[in-house]
């Protein structure tokens, strides 16, 4: 790992705030001068992808799972030639949002990639971009904290928390939970160079226009454009996504359930799917702890966490401040937004018999919550690293509480592999075409469907199969 000894000795981390700043201005020479930190991203995002790789859920590795195939590739598929006959899939409105990313990599897939490959490409793109999110944010930490142990384990967090790996890893349809995750630490960054500037403008567009959830964070980002004018490019693409998203959401809006979740079972979901899941996402294991010790234990270690965090907000600075209650809000509202539009009752913790709870659903929704509240714990490690140094065995072995099970659970909760794939199915399908050619095959794709619900599936002409 690229990491280096300790603290960037013991001196104060260069102000990012930059308070002085004018439009044009050159950006001080401390700021400026700071190109250790690549070979450092790159490292971390070569391991975060291998990673990622390795921990690709069953139904995923080697699959085009749910919307990776049905819609993102389909929606290709039906317009004739991907690419190149029509670009409007780019922008094609699905659940209520924008979907960019998944759209460019699924057309580039079905476009230049044959059928047998497309569910390796996409494995292989999703894995890449989740690392990259990984390398950036092990990037743009720097402008809060300057402790690099902390800062990799900030990055690390997107591909070892144990929900990445639930579903998340290894298709496209999840990756907004990682661009999510990325969000705070790109509005909290403050770009070197003109280069910097439209690249972060760029990564900050793609984000919020795959991910609506971004738009939570408009606060912060109206606070970056009044305090640092070096960062107006970057917002301002950003606030394009959200009103591109604004706008999709009104003209085609997300079909929502009717009911609301009961409040208990929104504040026990998060304790479970958000903070315990930490520990673990073995349901049996949860389930056990839940009906034989209670939800206290959940309540409590999630209540420890806040309150290490907020140990961080009274002693950081005051960027380490923001970082730290925008990760707590992010967390917060993130999950409850998306369990309250949700509205399954398969989810609500509160209304479960003890058969119901001793294996409690988990819901994806908790995905990148985890990774904020898990983040909070790096974040004032290296606040209290820096304020007292004397200390430091005890901020490591506060760091080690937080990677230490995901270490573990990375070595003990290997996925196991499918024997059939998507590239057996095409093999199967090519078959079929021999004898029907000039027809349409139905690939059925993971996972399973729901009784009464349309099934996953990707319709494959013979013509584009065998051509």
């Amino acid at each position: 790992m690229p990491e280096e000894s300790d603290i960037e000795g013991s001196r104060p981390a260069p102000s990012t705030d930059l308070p002085a700043e004018q439009p044009g201005a050159e950006v001080p020479t401390e700021v400026a001068a700071d190109h250790r930190v690549w070979p450092g991203a790159v490292a971390v995002t070569a391991v975060a992808t291998v990673i990622a790789w390795i921990r690709m859920p069953t139904a995923v590795a080697g699959w085009l799972y749910a919307e990776d195939g049905r819609t993102f590739i389909g929606d290709w598929l039906r317009t004739g030639e991907p690419i190149k006959d029509s670009l409007s899939v780019l922008w094609m409105p699905y659940a209520g949002y924008q979907h960019l990313i998944p759209r460019l990599a699924s057309g580039l897939v079905s476009a230049l990639v044959p059928p047998a490959w497309w569910a390796l490409a996409i494995n292989a793109i999703a894995c890449l971009v989740v690392g990259t999110v990984a390398g950036l944010i092990y990037v743009f930490s720097r402008d809060v904290i300057s402790y690099r142990p902390a800062r990799v384990v900030l990055a690390l967090l997107a591909v070892m928390t144990p929900m990445a790996g639930a579903e998340a890893l290894g298709n496209i349809a999840n990756l907004h939970w990682f661009l999510l995750y990325l969000t705070p630490w790109l509005l909290l960054a403050t770009p070197r160079s003109t280069v910097g500037v439209w690249a972060m403008a760029a990564v900050a567009f793609l984000s919020v226009a795959t991910e609506p959830q971004c738009a939570i964070f408009l606060p912060l980002a109206i606070w970056r454009i009044v305090v640092s004018p070096r960062t107006r490019p970057v917002m301002v693409c950003w606030l394009l996504g959200v009103a591109a998203q604004v706008a999709t959401t009104i003209e085609a809006p997300r079909a929502i359930g009717s009911g609301n979740p009961p409040i208990a079972s929104t504040i026990e979901g998060y304790v479970l799917n958000v903070g315990m899941t930490l520990a673990t996402t073995h349901t049996r294991l949860l389930g056990a702890v839940l009906v034989r010790i209670g939800w206290w234990i959940g309540f409590v270690g999630v209540g420890a966490m806040l309150a290490v965090a907020a140990f961080g907000m009274v002693k950081g600075s005051r960027m380490a401040k923001v970082a730290i209650g925008a990760l707590i809000y992010g967390s917060v509202v993130s999950w409850t937004a998306s369990f309250v539009l949700g509205r399954n009752p398969a989810f609500f913790y509160s209304e479960m018999d003890v058969v119901q709870l001793g294996s409690p659903l988990i819901a994806r929704w908790g995905t990148a919550a985890s990774m904020m509240l898990a983040a909070t714990i790096p974040v004032t490690v290296a606040v209290m690293v820096q304020r007292y140094p004397r200390w430091r065995p005890a901020w490591l072995a506060l760091l080690g509480v937080v990677a230490v099970p995901l270490i573990l659970n990375l070595v003990l909760a290997r996925p196991d592999r499918d024997s059939q794939t998507w590239q057996q199915e095409v093999d199967n399908a090519e078959a079929t075409c021999a004898a029907i050619p000039g027809g349409v095959v139905d690939l059925p794709t993971p996972p399973a469907a729901s009784p009464g619900e349309l099934g996953w599936r990707v319709d494959l002409s013979c013509s584009r199969l065998t051509g």
